[in-house]
């Protein structure tokens, strides 16, 4: 085998591509005899070459056979490659990783220096095009020094071996990508690879993606080979196509990009709510926490760090030792190895100013920091706070885990906003009821205070009873939601009393007026043999 290829060296020393072989080349032609002479073409370069075999025979003219050999395929090869088809895979990386680089060797086995103009196609799945047009201007892959095109000079010698080309050319070819430089790139764009010799090309992979799922990414990089114009063209000898009339030099790439995203699980039937009331704030019950635990399922380490606003705070963010990167890391940060998992504790802050915004809401309007009053048909008041909990990586890209707690804000109701006592003898005690309930769920301690605008002699005939308490969260059917407020009327004199009872809470409860009348009388026929209690 290597004598072989010692030999076709040997055939082909002189460096025009192609040479052919008589054999035998000379010998003796008997009486009506004759000789098989078989000729072999060898070639190191593409190219329809075209020779004439003379046979000079002794006493009679020579006799001339055209011979014809059309070259196809490319002198050039991947040094890794070589025995199988160029397909390069880079391999599964997270999306926003750095640069993946690989450099390949290329060899060139012409005798002919070969330029090679890089591009990069991606191959996508649901692309249905069936034709390229491509449209030229000048030249169609001009040489490119510091990044001008390089005009070469026109030598009148030369001009028999040019084809005069017209200055705009538009040319139709098979589609089978669309032209871009990411996720794949190759530099140098433009290279020159030596004859019987070698050259080197970055082939660079950018993992990024917006796709949540990941992406598949397949592509595969065209070189169109160019040569020096003088090796296009010899009269009636050779002729070879380049650049774009020859079909390119290519490689394969592929490659996954996985999303940099953590698995998220959460505490049984609690997800990312965070579920309280303001009632809360008596008990102390603040803050609430939640446990999550976040997994990584890529194959990679992923170092993040975790942001979220006020009210919800990060209270403890570590992994097991296990699942810890023995790297070292900026402040801040944690890296969890791959198939392992983090618990995150991430507490909700219940206070008095997120209490007191319910009274500056407009129900169902959402409003700056994802603040939103809800209100039901019964009373119920909810406030909604909505905050994103950010996982940003380190490779400048995040995960966004949404956050939502509500509030459930205590409300007071009366039965009657009226108690008329009517005309009453002075002196006798006239009792009537009246209901507060709280139909929110969040528990209320409310009180009772007379309006002090109002005259003190008004105020001292009504009698409330009680002042104060505390009404349960409306949870359940046993929960104790209403309370009796029992008012009592003592008329002093034969004149007309009005007084208010201002009803609210300590959690900022909408106030709740009850208008108190009555008249005193000295007749006796306004006396009331049984004092009737009435509930309202």
């Amino acid at each position: 085998m290597k004598a072989h290829e010692e030999y076709c060296q040997a055939i082909l020393r002189e460096r025009r591509g192609a040479a052919f072989v008589a054999s035998p080349a000379s010998g003796e032609l008997s009486p009506f005899g004759y000789q098989v002479i078989e000729i072999t073409g060898h070639s190191d370069m593409w190219g329809k070459y075209r020779d004439l075999l003379i046979c000079k025979i002794e006493g009679i003219d020579p006799v001339y056979i055209p011979v014809k050999m059309d070259v196809v395929g490319c002198p050039l090869n991947f040094q890794m490659m070589k025995d199988q088809a160029p397909i390069l895979r880079f391999g599964t990386h997270v999306s926003g990783a750095p640069l993946v680089q690989r450099s390949l060797r290329i060899n060139n086995t012409s005798p002919f220096d070969i330029r090679l103009d890089w591009e990069s196609y991606n191959i996508l799945p649901q692309d249905n095009q069936l034709l390229d047009m491509l449209v030229f201007v000048g030249q169609p892959l001009p040489v490119i020094q510091d990044g001008q095109e390089v005009v070469p000079a026109f030598q009148e010698q030369d001009c028999y071996l040019c084809e005069e080309k017209p200055f705009i050319q538009v040319k139709l070819r098979e589609h089978e990508g669309i032209r871009a430089n990411r996720p794949f790139e190759v530099t140098p764009s433009q290279q020159v690879i030596p004859a019987k010799s070698h050259s080197s090309a970055k082939m660079s992979f950018y993992p990024f993606t917006e796709n949540p799922s990941g992406e598949v990414c397949a592509a595969y990089a065209a070189a169109y080979m160019s040569l020096d114009p003088q090796l296009l063209e010899i009269p009636g000898r050779v002729r070879r196509s380049h650049e774009v009339e020859l079909r390119p030099f290519r490689l394969d790439m592929t490659a996954n990009i996985d999303p940099a995203i953590l698995s998220l699980e959460t505490e049984e039937d609690k997800g990312t709510e965070f579920i309280t009331a303001a009632s809360d704030l008596l008990n102390g019950d603040t803050p609430l926490v939640h446990r999550f635990v976040l997994g990584n399922t890529t194959e990679t380490p992923l170092t993040m760090r975790f942001d979220v606003q006020a009210p919800f705070k990060i209270l403890s963010a570590e992994p097991p030792q296990s699942a810890k990167s023995k790297k070292s890391q900026s402040p801040g940060s944690i890296t969890i190895k791959p198939a392992k998992t983090l618990e995150l504790k991430v507490g909700f802050f219940l206070s008095d100013e997120l209490v007191l915004k319910v009274n500056d809401l407009t129900a169902g309007q959402e409003e700056t920091g994802g603040v939103m009053l809800v209100t039901s048909d019964d009373g119920d008041r909810q406030l909604v706070f909505k905050q994103d909990l950010k996982v940003l990586f380190s490779n400048n890209t995040s995960q966004v885990i949404p956050l939502m707690a509500s509030i459930a804000v205590p409300s007071l109701r009366l039965s009657q906003d009226v108690l008329d006592f009517g005309t009453c003898l002075v002196g006798q005690s006239v009792e009537m009821h009246v209901t507060l309930r709280n139909p929110s769920r969040s528990a209320s301690a409310w009180v009772a205070k007379k309006d002090p605008r109002y005259p003190s002699i008004s105020q001292d005939v009504f009698v409330v009873n009680p002042t104060e308490g505390f009404l349960e969260a409306n949870s359940s059917f046993t929960s104790q939601t209403k309370t009796t407020l029992k008012v009592t009327f003592t008329a002093k004199h034969s004149v007309e009393y009005e007084c208010v009872v201002i009803v609210s809470g300590q959690l900022k409860e909408e106030e709740q007026r009850l208008v108190l009348r009555g008249r005193g009388s000295y007749d006796q026929r306004h006396e009331r043999l049984v004092n009737v209690t009435t509930d309202t």
